[in-house]
């Protein structure tokens, strides 16, 4: 069975089946196709309007579970999720992790991202004690500018981290992308349900909830909830 959706990004949806398996591929504008399992989590969403310009794409996102709660595998409106260090993008330079750049994603205004994410998800809540960025917040360690393997964390250099699992060990990287307004900024800058956002830099250390809005397009990642 064949069925074809036709958009500006991805233009062709083939379900496939084998021993009682379904699979399916995804192949892009410039030819290449990506094979999807039934074992594999995600959802399509299309992509709103953002700071480069006006959309309607449709995008697949990659499904993880952080914390008990279903996460998004990457930001809006970027074409790679994150598997480990595989995946990952970050403005910083010399951490000793490949930058993607199609794992960065847009920005978006307030107003864009309180509908950017796909249907079933949201923003996380940045609530005192049950918000997913509060946990995140609470749980990301900083590599330090020399890595920090030695008192159990990382090597890698200038990059925030989430462990989210010991056993086996998985660790959320958080992309350092900026925001609309310095795109090569070294921070990371993500909304939140409520008025505020999360924000972080990859050069020092620093990190927090900031309770009010900003006029510039930040990053989006979203969770599973109403």
């Amino acid at each position: 069975m064949t069925k074809t959706i036709r958009k500006r990004f991805i233009f062709l949806l083939l379900p496939i089946y084998s021993r009682g398996d379904g699979a399916f591929y995804l192949e892009y504008e410039d030819g290449v196709q990506v094979e999807f399992s039934v074992h594999q989590q995600g959802v399509f969403g299309t992509l709103v309007a953002h700071s480069g310009g006006a959309d309607g794409s449709i995008y697949y996102y990659g499904t993880f579970l952080m914390n008990n709660k279903l996460w998004l595998d990457r930001n809006i409106g970027a074409i790679v999720g994150q598997d480990g260090i595989k995946g990952y993008f970050s403005n910083q330079p010399n951490t000793g992790i490949t930058s993607v750049t199609d794992a960065k994603g847009v920005y978006l205004t307030r107003a864009q991202a309180n509908t950017a994410c796909p249907p079933g998800f949201r923003l996380p809540k940045r609530t005192a004690g049950s918000g997913e960025w509060d946990w995140v917040y609470n749980e990301m360690k900083w590599s330090t500018a020399t890595g920090n393997a030695a008192s159990g964390g990382v090597s890698y250099k200038n990059v925030w981290y989430v462990t989210y699992s010991e056993n086996p060990l998985k660790r959320w990287f958080l992309p350092v992308c900026g925001h609309s307004s310095a795109t090569t900024l070294t921070s990371g800058d993500y909304w939140s349900q409520e008025v505020g956002y999360l924000y972080f830099y990859s050069n020092n250390g620093g990190k927090s909830l900031n309770t009010s809005d900003t006029s510039f397009g930040l990053s989006v990642r979203c969770v599973r909830g109403s």
